[in-house]
C-alpha cells in the first residue's frame, strides 16, 4: 500500500513536466492559416471598369502580389487601298406643269418653256383683293403690247374633294378673266383645272390663276 501510494505522488509530480516538455518542441510540418477579407479587383476585356466585391480568400498570411492589369487593345486602322467617296446629295427636280390641249387648238403647256403670269389665292378664297387686282393690271400692260389671246387657267391645291375645287378653280378663273374683260382684253378661253398641274410641293404656290397669251394660232408668252 505504501509503494502504491508513492507511485501516484510520482507520477502526479512527473504530469505537468512531461506535458510542459512536450509542447515546448514546435511541429515543423504544421504551418499557420487563417481566413482573411481581401477586396479582389477584375479586369475586363473592354476596358469597362467593375466594382471590386470582397470575398474570402484563404491565403499562407503572405501579402498578396499586385493584380496585373490587362492594358486596353486599341483597334487596328484600316488601310484603304482605293480612295472612298461619299455619294453626292440627289438634287430634286421641281414638279412640271403640264396641261393638255386645248379644244382651240392651243399646244400643250410646259413650265420648261412658259412662265405665266400667276395670280396667288389663299386657301379657299375666290375674291379679288387689291393686291390681286394690280397684279391683275401689271399683266394687262404686258397683255397690250401683244397681238394675241388670252387663256384663264384657274388652279387649286389638292385638299378637297374633286368636285368642289373644279368649281372653285373655275370661279377664280372666271373673277380674274372679268377684269381682264373689263381693261379691253379679249379672253379666249377660261378654264378650272382643280388640283390638276401642281407647279410645287408647296400647297400655297398651287392655288392660282394662270393668265397666258396666244399668238400666232395657239403660241403662249407670258
Amino acid at each position: 500500500m505504501y509503494r502504491q501510494g508513492r507511485n501516484r505522488r510520482l507520477c502526479k509530480g512527473m504530469a505537468p513536466i512531461f506535458f510542459s516538455v512536450l509542447f515546448s518542441f514546435p511541429l515543423a510540418s504544421s504551418f499557420a492559416a487563417e481566413i482573411s477579407k481581401m477586396p479582389y479587383q477584375y479586369s475586363s476585356d473592354m476596358g469597362v471598369a467593375i466594382e471590386a466585391v470582397e470575398t474570402f480568400v484563404l491565403c499562407d498570411c503572405k501579402s498578396a502580389p499586385a493584380l496585373a492589369v490587362k492594358p486596353k487593345e486599341i483597334p487596328i486602322a484600316l488601310r484603304m487601298t482605293e480612295p472612298f467617296h461619299l455619294p453626292s446629295p440627289v438634287k430634286e427636280e421641281p414638279i412640271q406643269d403640264k396641261e393638255e390641249v386645248s379644244e382651240d387648238g392651243g399646244v400643250a403647256l410646259s413650265e420648261d418653256t412658259v412662265e405665266p403670269a400667276i395670280i396667288q389665292f389663299g386657301l379657299n378664297e375666290n375674291r379679288i383683293t387689291p393686291t390681286q387686282e394690280e397684279e391683275i393690271l401689271q399683266a394687262v400692260e404686258r397683255i397690250k403690247t401683244s397681238e394675241g389671246k388670252v387663256r384663264v387657267v384657274g388652279h387649286t391645291c389638292d385638299l378637297g374633294k374633286k368636285e368642289q375645287n373644279d368649281r372653285l378653280s373655275l370661279t377664280r378663273a372666271e373673277r380674274v378673266a372679268a377684269i381682264l374683260k373689263e381693261r379691253g382684253i379679249v379672253v379666249a378661253e377660261v378654264v378650272g383645272k382643280g388640283s390638276c398641274c401642281p407647279r410645287s410641293a408647296d400647297r400655297r404656290f398651287n392655288r392660282r390663276v394662270e393668265i397666258l397669251v396666244m399668238k400666232n394660232g395657239g403660241d403662249h408668252e407670258k
